[in-house]
């Protein structure tokens, strides 16, 4: 019991500052792009990734680091100042918290939950059904599913970068998670 005390109670203690925050909020979506871009180079290769041109990859590194600004202020930024002032500061809530949020608005979207909105009859490439009458077919749900989760790991980096950045006492001789 002392353990859950210990990293999923709510604190006080974990401080920050609006310099710091805003530097999160803005280095974050940066980190992720930087991430993205080496996995694309490690799955792709140098010939892969570089094959539209070094403009067109510039480009569209600027534009996913602008969608995930865009995200972080709507959907990140309203949540993480309510849970700041609850005192919800530690590693383990961003964790929890930046899988959460993302998986959550993910699914909601594509599965159209709160809107009622029906979809027409639409197919994978190789002619599987995910929408059926406007109804999400098994496979149609499945890929929801794992795109929610794919779209929480990605919250989980974020939330990350941002605790790490916004909260971490880089005084102390403390690592990451101690």
């Amino acid at each position: 019991m002392n353990l859950l005390n210990k990293y999923f109670s709510r604190t006080k203690d974990i401080t920050t500052n609006s310099l710091r925050v805003i530097l999160a909020f803005l280095l974050a979506p940066a980190l992720m792009v930087f991430m993205i871009s080496l996995l694309g180079l490690i799955i792709e290769g140098v010939q892969g990734i570089f094959s539209e041109g070094i403009d067109q990859l510039f480009h569209e590194m600027v534009l996913v680091y602008l969608f995930f600004i865009a995200g972080i202020i709507i959907a990140g930024a309203l949540p993480w100042f309510t849970l700041h002032k609850l005192g919800f500061r530690q590693l383990s809530h961003a964790i929890i918290f930046g899988f959460i949020f993302p998986a959550f608005i993910h699914l909601t979207i594509e599965t159209r939950l709160f809107t009622g909105e029906k979809r027409p009859s639409g197919l994978y490439p190789d002619d599987v059904a995910i929408w059926n009458n406007g109804v999400l077919t098994e496979v149609g749900w499945m890929q929801a599913y794992i795109n929610a989760l794919s779209c929480g790991a990605t919250g989980i980096c974020l939330a990350l970068i941002i605790w790490y950045i916004a909260y971490k006492d880089f005084k102390s001789k403390t690592t990451l998670f101690t």
